[in-house]
């Protein structure tokens, strides 16, 4: 639990760990809306409800949301999390917030199809759109195993992805759920 003076403490370690990152300007944006003294957050929707609009969401929520994964995925403090998606989106910006919120060591990457591509870093957490995960299986399959356990949202996985990563030693969930929902509202363990 936190108290409310230190609920939104973004103290986190962010690495980048991509030359020429421009990621790491939306992450610094990002930041900046959550130490500011508003208690939301504006987002613009991707339109699966209707025509895209800017919402409002309650930090708060944003952080027990946060939790909720933290503590399924059984995640800790100083865990190494790879952002990989951006957070002009509720995906990426939820990937940071789950960062504040378990202290984990945050790494950012270009989004980019292949994420993996040029990693040697073995992360405990990411998540990662359908698109990356095609990518990775069609360039070099074993570089998933260099993430302990992922989530895959914003778009809906392929039954012949979900096959191909049944084979994976990963903790691989698919997910549920789109920005007014903060971020997934259900996983599904698609890994062995």
């Amino acid at each position: 639990n936190h108290d409310n003076d230190d609920v939104f403490n973004s103290d986190i370690i962010i690495t980048n760990i991509e030359p020429n990152n421009e990621i790491m300007q939306e992450v610094n944006t990002f930041l900046e809306q959550w130490n500011d003294a508003s208690a939301f957050i504006s987002q613009k929707t991707s339109g699966s409800t209707g025509k895209p609009k800017i919402i409002t969401i309650e930090k708060s929520k944003m952080l027990e949301s946060a939790k909720m994964t933290n503590d399924f995925l059984k995640l800790k403090e100083n865990d190494k999390a790879l952002l990989c998606i951006s957070p002009n989106y509720i995906g990426g910006k939820m990937m940071i917030v789950r960062a504040i919120e378990r202290k984990l060591n945050l790494h950012v990457t270009n989004v980019s199809g292949n994420p993996l591509l040029n990693n040697k870093i073995t992360f405990d957490f990411s998540a990662m759109v359908p698109y990356q995960v095609e990518k990775i299986l069609a360039a070099a399959p074993e570089k998933l195993n260099q993430i302990k356990k992922l989530i895959i949202g914003g778009a809906q996985i392929s039954d012949k992805t979900a096959k191909k990563l049944s084979d994976f030693p990963t903790e691989i969930y698919s997910t549920f759920g789109m920005t007014e929902t903060i971020s997934h509202i259900a996983l599904k363990n698609i890994s062995k």
